[in-house]
């Protein structure tokens, strides 16, 4: 429309006054057997074409700014309404290669293995070796005493004692407090109630097996993954489970609460546990984050025998780890997976992500342990899931890549047959990347 807009001015004002033309003009007219006004509109033509091309260009360019601005300032307000997509807490890895060194391979090696009984104090014991360690080594002996200082917090130590008390509890940067007591062996609870106007939070669990080395029983619990484990890597599990998971009604608060409908409250139960499993991935030790990890993958084959909330949302929890491992494979070496001749249909009532699992995911991860790079790789991918959630009573999910995830149950048809085809495709451009050079 610009250009016709443009050519029509240009005939309107030749018809209105004589047009001149030079030498050229005259050669080219008798050449072609063409009057010289002709000429002479071709070439006022050719300028505002070039002119009106130039002026598209610049509005195409602003139009992208434009859009670019509102993009970034949309990402920013969700980033404002969610939190930080990074942790604030944790110091950021440097790049490169590692030298090994008794000192570093020491602590990192315990770090690992959950055996986390006197590594704090040695940190600080041993903060003159550490100094003179290279930048990325230094880098990962940070990272180690931040996480430690995060996932064993004061309240951690004082509810060991056993005794009932009130504990501050920060998880995704939220606070909020909760009412403690021990319990008996094999026994935990966490509950919310309202009282006051106030949701209160209470929660439970055998402080003796806080941080226990002993190797653990299963005792009589139905979402045990295969692998040996250890008292305190399950205690990790169920208490910041335990903790975590209250956040969003703690967040609605007791009017908003009261408010709910069926199956708003439905929706807000699974999350919350959905977001408590994640609080188990994330705040356990490295050891006990792959026992939560397996826990939350090995659901699904739970799920389809028992349904509960619980198991819900770790199914809820399993279905982002299969996207997580799916999307970023370069993130996870050890677990060298690869998904390649995926069928165009599901087998019958089977998942996307319970498809993923069953061929590849979960076997990798039972034969695989991860490197220290590869769990600090999960627990950011962990904080940055929670973060990109939105209203805990919506009944979706949002999954790595955009997906999206019906709470009340990962087996919706029409969502399962989108996010297949999705995958579907995506794993074709993966087989078709280039390698980097």
């Amino acid at each position: 429309m610009k250009r016709l807009v443009a050519v029509l001015l240009l005939l309107g004002a030749a018809g209105t006054g004589r047009v001149h033309g030079d030498s050229i003009d005259d050669a080219e007219a008798k050449k072609r057997g063409v009057p010289v006004a002709v000429i002479f509109l071709e070439r006022q033509l050719e300028q505002e074409k070039r002119k009106t091309a130039e002026l598209e260009k610049q509005v195409t360019e602003v139009e992208g700014k434009i859009d670019a601005f509102k993009a970034g300032k949309a990402e920013g307000d969700a980033g404002k309404a969610a939190g930080p997509m990074e942790d604030p807490a944790m110091p950021k890895l440097a790049e490169g290669e590692r030298e090994s060194s008794p000192v570093y391979d020491d602590l990192v090696k315990r770090y690992m293995s959950g055996d986390w009984t006197n590594l704090a104090d040695d940190l600080v014991k041993k903060k003159g070796e550490i100094a003179k360690l290279p930048a990325g080594n230094a880098s990962d002996i940070a990272y180690i005493k931040a996480a430690v200082a995060e996932c064993k917090p004061g309240w951690w130590v004082r509810t060991k004692s056993g005794k009932a008390q009130a504990i501050d509890v920060a998880a995704f940067n939220r606070k909020l407090v909760v009412s403690w007591a021990p319990m008996k062996g094999g026994q935990s609870a966490s509950t919310t109630s309202v009282k006051n106007q106030r949701v209160v939070v209470e929660s439970g669990w055998p402080s003796e097996e806080m941080d226990s080395l002993a190797q653990g029983n299963a005792g009589t619990l139905i979402d045990v993954p295969p692998g040996n484990y250890t008292v305190g890597d399950m205690a990790d599990s169920t208490a910041w489970l335990a903790v975590a998971m209250h956040i969003p009604s703690v967040e609605l608060g007791a009017v908003k609460l009261a408010q709910l409908g069926r199956d708003d409250t439905s929706n807000l139960s699974k999350a919350e546990f959905m977001l408590g499993a994640a609080a188990a991935v994330y705040y356990g030790t490295p050891a006990a984050r792959r026992f939560s990890v397996l826990r939350s993958v090995e659901s699904f084959s739970i799920a389809s025998r028992a349904t509960s909330d619980l198991l819900s949302g770790r199914e809820l929890m399993g279905a982002f780890l299969a996207a997580e491992f799916f999307m970023h494979p370069e993130k996870y070496p050890s677990l060298k997976l690869t998904f390649k001749d995926l069928p165009e249909e599901l087998p019958r009532n089977v998942g996307p992500e319970e498809y993923l699992i069953q061929n590849g995911i979960d076997s990798a991860l039972v034969a695989n342990k991860p490197s220290f790079a590869e769990d600090c790789a999960l627990r950011a991918a962990v904080w940055g899931f929670v973060m990109t959630q939105g209203d805990w009573t919506s009944g979706e999910i949002k999954l790595p890549g955009g997906q999206i995830v019906d709470v009340s149950t990962v087996r919706d048809r029409d969502l399962r047959k989108a996010r297949w085809g999705w995958i579907r495709k995506t794993a074709e451009a993966k087989a078709n990347e280039k390698p980097a050079n």
